[in-house]
Parts: structure tokens; sequence; C-alpha cells
């Protein structure tokens, strides 16, 4: 029986390459990584190194390096992110590579991942715009550690407005004002509120109107000068449907 079995992780070695980039195979794979002895995963994986890069970008593949990450014990993989650091917007980026930072993010220590994050962070301004990135910004703000929730918020403090009108820009807006014990979250709030006509323009686009709702909901603390500043620009919220909706959420708020 063991000879058999030792057969049969030696035929999956030598094809896990080409099962992996296999629209079926890559399912077979992924079984194999989820069924098999610590001892076969680590042999299995071993079959990725240096085909990470290649790995991420194939519809397929990318499915058997996620799984890689969530099996293996983090220190057995620190082959992937040796090889995504120097790449690692770019992979940020990517429609499947993103999913392999999300799945890093998920998996591995903080200590393991922090320098390829940072040299995610260094453009967290792009990443929060871009169409796969802004998942990533998302899992940050979810998920990192505070000095890369801080990043990540810093960034998105250097045109609050225009990231709230942001159709990717908008929900991290609002997922960085429920990160409470942020100083920079203070700081994002009241760069959003201290400009009446600023805030009322956010108020009357589809994704900004999420926003500001987002501020109607804060703790009743922070809530007055959010309602001050709507009602200094009432007139301006009654030129889009957007706007009106949020003027008829701070009339209802005011009734109590």
């Amino acid at each position: 029986h063991g000879q058999h079995v030792n057969e049969a992780v030696a035929r999956l070695k030598a094809n896990f390459i080409r099962l992996a980039f296999d629209p079926r195979g890559c399912r077979v794979a992924q079984s194999a990584l989820d069924a098999g002895t610590p001892e076969v995963q680590l042999e299995l994986a071993a079959e990725l190194h240096n085909h990470v890069l290649e790995a991420l970008k194939s519809p397929y593949a990318n499915y058997v390096l996620q799984k890689v990450v969530e099996v293996l014990p983090p220190a057995a993989v620190g082959f992937v992110v040796d090889e995504l650091t120097g790449v690692a917007l770019w992979v940020a980026k990517h429609r499947y590579g993103v999913r392999i930072l999300c799945r890093l993010l998920e998996y591995c220590p903080p200590r393991q991942i922090e320098g390829l994050f940072a040299e995610v962070l260094q453009e967290a301004a792009v990443l929060c715009r871009d169409i796969y990135g802004h998942y990533l910004a998302q899992h940050i703000l979810d998920l990192g550690t505070k000095a890369q929730q801080a990043s990540l918020v810093g960034a998105l403090l250097t045109d609050p407005h225009r990231f709230a009108r942001h159709s990717f820009g908008a929900p991290l807006v609002v997922r960085a004002l429920a990160c409470r014990e942020l100083q920079e979250r203070n700081l994002l709030r009241g760069a959003l509120v201290h400009d009446a006509e600023a805030l009322a323009e956010v108020a009357c686009t589809r994704h900004g109107s999420n926003v500001v709702k987002a501020l109607l909901e804060l703790p009743v603390t922070e809530l007055a000068e959010v309602k001050k500043m709507l009602t200094l620009a009432s007139e301006s919220l009654q030129t889009s449907k957007y706007g009106r909706r949020v003027a008829t959420m701070v009339d209802t708020l005011s009734q109590f």
C-alpha cells in the first residue's frame, strides 16, 4: 500500500505544474494539496518554486497558488513572498495577483510580509484607485497592522473629497471611517467635513453619497459638525437625487 501511495505522489509531483496550469487539472492540484500529508504538501508546493509570477498570471494556476498559501505553514510559503518582492505593486494591480496578496495577508504573520506590503503601500494612493488594487486596500483596512492601516488612510487624506467621489475610493473611505482607534481616521473625518460645499459636492454623487451616509451614522459626539455643514449646504444638496436623499437623512436626524 505504501509503495502505491509513493508512486501516486511521485506521479503527481511529476505532473503538478502541468496540472496547475490546466482548467481541469488545477482542481486536481488543489484537491491534492487539501488531502495531502504535510510532507506531500511541501513536496507539491516545491514544484511551484520559481514559477510564482507565472502561476499568478494564470486563470487556473492562481487558485493552486492561493491553496498553497492556505494549507502550508507560513514558514513554508516564504518562497512566494520572495518571488513577489520587487514587483508587489504590479501584483496588487493584477486581476489574479491581488488574490495572492490577500491570501498572504490572511494567513501569514505580519512580520513575514511586512516588507512586501511596505512596497505596495509606497503607492497606496494608486492602489486605492485601481480596479483590482482597491480589493487589497479593503483587505488591509480589515486585516492589516495599525501601521499599514495608517499608511492607507494617509493616502486617502491626500485628496479626501476626490477619493470619496470615486467608485473604488468611496468604499475605502467608508471602511476607514470605521477604524475608530486610528488617529488618521479622525483627520480624515475632519478633512471631509471642514468645507460645507465640498461635502455637498460629495453627497451629490452616487458613490460619495454613501460616504456622507457613513458620516451621518457616526457616534453622536461626532455628528453635530456633519449635520451643521450639510445644513449650511442644503441648497446644493437639492441639485441631485443623491443629495436629496442625504438631505432627507439630515432632516430625519434633526427630529431626534
